[in-house]
This record gives structure tokens, sequence and C-alpha cells, in this order.
């Protein structure tokens, strides 16, 4: 997962990672494009949001380069699945259109929360957005984000707590109600989901669509077990967030995480359908995106095609350090595998 909305990544190096990727049999590329910081993607129904939502004029994405990524991608074997994160994280859509979004009272009085979950208008909107959206993303997988939504914004506005009173609703009805509402649309335009963890920790009643996948990002063992045991797909993210940097071979600890580590049984651990790197950019830019993912992704990369039992962190040094070469040989820039030596 690369996140270009914090610091923006332009297609160019997009390309290179992708191509980086397909070196190391990494095939699904989840591409989080906006965020509250910034929204670089330029939509033909609502171009405002680039506009006053994206750093610079510049430093945007166009359809064409959306479709080009998509291009690239599919010819080495790389789906690209898109994540335009909501309802919360959304502060840069509320550069252009405040009136979907949640003004906060009280001591929050002056700030913006998550998208309004009581308003027609919402839903209107996202459904106009993701329609051309999905014009764009051929791969069947849309992901919703959902994560960390703070509700006491909501719980501080006054007109929501009206709507609340009005249909016999409390705060903790929310999430559910924004969330039943918006994957039933997407569901409609034929995406299967992804969702943050939270999104079925904290809505447990809520019957999510067949094939909804649960990214797993903190407390695996616990989560992983919990989710599963519901039955519900999960892919594992915890312990593999490239931008969290160490001196020295940090590789090794990525290596060491094991996706079915945790209290399940067999049916459970079949429901652990894969993995995935996360590149969040609060410390990444244009300038240093390959070198922090490579070679690193390729031990996670090992990690996820191998049987455990064949795993050796000894065995995979000398590995690494050899394709550590191979992928430089073939212009992707990578940090060093084991300090000194040819590459």
């Amino acid at each position: 997962m690369l996140d270009s909305a914090r610091h923006f990544v332009s297609k160019a190096k997009i390309l290179q990672l992708i191509e980086g990727m397909a070196y190391n049999k990494l095939n699904v590329f989840h591409w989080h494009m906006t965020d509250d910081s910034a929204f670089p993607y330029v939509s033909s129904v609502f171009p405002e949001l680039s506009a006053k939502g994206a750093y610079r004029p510049e430093l945007t994405y166009s359809k064409a380069d959306v479709l080009e990524v998509v291009k690239f991608a599919r010819m080495r074997g790389v789906r690209v699945v898109p994540e335009f994160d909501t309802p919360a994280h959304t502060a840069s859509w509320g550069a252009s259109h405040p009136e979907i979004m949640t003004k906060c009272a009280g001591k929050f009085e002056g700030q913006i929360g998550p998208l309004n979950p009581t308003k027609e208008s919402t839903f209107d909107f996202l459904y106009k957005l993701f329609s051309e959206i999905k014009t764009l993303f051929p791969d069947k997988y849309l992901h919703l984000g959902v994560d960390e939504v703070d509700s006491a914004c909501w719980e501080s506005n006054a007109d929501i707590q009206d709507y609340l009173k009005a249909h016999g609703l409390d705060n903790g009805d929310l999430p559910y109600r924004y969330l039943e509402r918006y994957s039933a649309n997407i569901s409609a335009m034929g995406w299967l989901q992804m969702v943050w963890q939270e999104a079925m920790i904290e809505n447990s009643y809520m019957e999510w669509p067949k094939g909804t996948i649960a990214q797993v990002w903190f407390d695996y063992k616990k989560t992983m077990a919990t989710l599963t045991k519901k039955g519900h797909d999960v892919i594992m993210s915890d312990g593999w967030y490239l931008y969290v940097l160490d001196t020295g071979a940090d590789w090794e600890k990525l290596y060491n995480v094991e996706p079915t580590d945790f209290n399940g049984n067999k049916a459970q651990k079949a429901h652990v359908i894969g993995g995935e790197a996360c590149l969040w950019s609060e410390w990444i830019n244009e300038h240093n995106v390959l070198p922090t993912t490579f070679p690193r992704v390729s031990a996670i990369a090992e990690r996820l095609w191998s049987p455990v039992e064949e795993l050796s962190v000894d065995e995979a040094r000398l590995r690494l350090e050899e394709h550590n070469c191979r992928l430089m040989a073939r212009g992707i820039e990578a940090r060093p595998a084991n300090g000194f030596g040819l590459c």
C-alpha cells in the first residue's frame, strides 16, 4: 500500500514501485490516494476537490495518469485497488465541499469532523464520485477505508443530535447507519469491498456483503482470531509498516512476522488470504519511497510466498543480498540489505 496523499509521489515513481513489486511477486497495489492532508485526484465530476484540496495544481493525478498506472500494473500482473478513505480522513474534501462535512461544536468548536452521515446530500455526492472512480479501476475490489472514525465531533453537532432524536437513534448508531448506506451503494456499483479492521470490529452486527475483506493493522493476534472465527476473510498488515525505520538489517523483523500465528483452528487460518506491506507517507516522499521499500518488502514477499517450515533468516540473508543486487541492476533504488557489501 502506498499513501500518496500525505506526500505526493509522482506517476513516474509509482510506475517504478510497481515494477519493483512485479520483481518480488507482489501482485496487488493498494493505492491510498486521498487523506486529510490532500486530495490529489482530478475528478471530472468534482474538479474542485483537487483544485482546493491538492497541495499544488501540478501535484495531482489526472484520469490519464490513473489509467496509465492501471495499465502498466496489469501488464506486469499487478492489480490496482484504490482507497478513498471515508468517513474520516476527509478534511481535504471539506476545502471545496463543506456542506457534506460535520461542523464540530463545544470544545471542538471551529474544527471539521468526518462526513455528515445524516445528510442525503452526502450519499448523493459519494455516489457520483465513486461512479466516476469505477470507470478508472477495473479491479473487483474497492477499499472503503473506514478507519480511525472519532465520533466526538458527531456527538457535538446539534443538527446531528436533532436528527438522532427525531429518528429514535443514539450516537452509537451513526457509524452503522453510514456504513450500511455507503456499503450498499458500493455493492450496487458492482464492487466487492475491503475495510480496515475497525469497520468490522466496531460494527459487529453489520451484515457485510459476501466477499468483504478486513485489513488487520494492529493487535493482529486478537483481531485475526476474532474476525476469522466469524468467518471473515482477512489480510495481514500488522508488523509490516515499511515507513517505520530502524538501523541495520531491520528486514529480519519483517521476515519473522507470521500472519497465521494466532489462536485459531485450521478453518480460521484458511481465512487469512494474504498480507500487505503499508507505506504511510508522513516521512516518505518522492526521494526516499523506493529505498524505503526495497529490499525490505522482498523479505515480506518471501514470507508470504513460502511454507512456514521452510523459512530461515540465516538462509534468507544470502538470497536477499543477491536479490538486492538484482533489483539495483534493473534500476530499482534499494538500500543495503546486510551492511557492507557489493550492493
